[in-house]
């Protein structure tokens, strides 16, 4: 039984363990992908700071200014996006189930824009931004899977949309040429995406043998990268089909 004081924490901490399942499938794959916390970068539920959220922002995009994608699954009330940070061109593309708008989401680019000023200046860009950017270039997607207005499945959008990078090498550039769905997510895709991270929690967070253990995971506020991979650990399991 999970309480109702309980709901948004849970929340967090299943995004987190789908990152988790994200960076595992990755691995295996050629796609510089990265991951933020969405339990550190949360202004819902002040469990940290705005100082520390902009620390933790900033170490990230000096950190993981190689990859191409930077996912921020974000809990803004009660409802989750995804944000796909893209150092190179500067920019922020907004994965939206419901369409709301930029204006909904402020407080959290305001952040983000503080943090990439502070990249900028700190002589640690290495040429990966554009040369005259002051901040960041935020933009909402349009074609992608639309969540209608009485359900509350968000979550599962944000998921599906994290898994067109991770199974797909997808770039939104070309999501209008690429012709994505646009309507709703069927009932047999969530069944087959809650298999599937049911199965990766089972098989590798549960399991005090798996490097992808719980209590072997790094402190989130000081890493962004997967754990390192233990040479003498089991061979990865094979690759499931991708969930369509």
């Amino acid at each position: 039984m999970v309480l109702d004081t309980e709901i948004e924490s849970l929340g967090t901490q299943a995004h987190w363990l789908h990152e988790w399942h994200c960076s595992y499938q990755v691995r295996s794959m050629n796609h510089k992908i990265a991951f933020l916390d969405p339990a550190v970068v949360n202004f819902d539920k002040q469990c940290t700071s705005e100082a520390e959220i902009d620390r933790y922002l900033f170490d990230a995009l000096a950190k993981l200014n190689g990859c191409d994608h930077i996912l921020l699954p974000y809990l803004s009330h009660h409802h989750w996006i995804l944000l796909v940070i893209n150092i190179d061109d500067s920019s922020i593309c907004i994965y939206d189930s419901l369409r709301r708008g930029i204006d909904k989401y402020q407080t959290i680019f305001s952040a983000l824009n503080r943090a990439y000023k502070k990249y900028c200046r700190s002589g640690r860009s290495y040429g990966r931004c554009k040369i005259d950017a002051t901040e960041f270039r935020i933009f909402e997607h349009k074609y992608i899977l639309r969540q209608p207005e009485a359900i509350d499945l968000c979550g599962f959008y944000v998921m599906r949309y994290m898994l067109y990078f991770v199974e797909d090498g997808y770039n939104h550039h070309n999501a209008e040429k690429l012709g994505l769905g646009t309507s709703e997510i069927l009932p047999h895709v969530f069944k087959a995406l809650t298999d599937e991270f049911c199965g990766f929690i089972r098989h590798h967070v549960v399991d005090p043998n798996d490097e992808y253990n719980i209590n072997k995971a790094p402190q989130r506020v000081q890493s962004s990268a997967p754990p390192p991979r233990d040479q003498a650990a089991k061979k990865l399991a094979p690759r499931k089909k991708k969930t369509y």
